[in-house]
């Protein structure tokens, strides 16, 4: 199963990204998707994320674009974490 997260970049993304990879056997994760238009804000959160990932993955993989398009192909679910005003 993958995941997208429209809105990956914002700052509460490490805490869907830990609860989910903690249920990754359960629920069958094989990816997780991550998209945000702003290109300073994925790469920040891609460095806290490169820690849990460590500690939590069984196997999952974590990816990150810019292109909603990418991000959606072939998901099975997606959670939209958009925030009106970019804030």
């Amino acid at each position: 199963m993958k995941i997208s997260i429209l809105g990956g970049g914002g700052t509460r993304t490490p805490l869907l990204v830990r609860g989910l990879l903690s249920l990754e056997e359960e629920l069958g994760i094989k990816e997780i998707s991550l998209m945000d238009v702003n290109e300073e804000r994925l790469p920040l959160i891609k460095k806290v994320l490169d820690d849990i990932y460590k500690e939590e993955t069984r196997g999952a993989i974590l990816t990150y674009t810019q292109d909603i398009k990418v991000c959606m192909e072939e998901a099975s679910f997606v959670v939209c974490t958009i925030r009106v005003g970019g804030g």
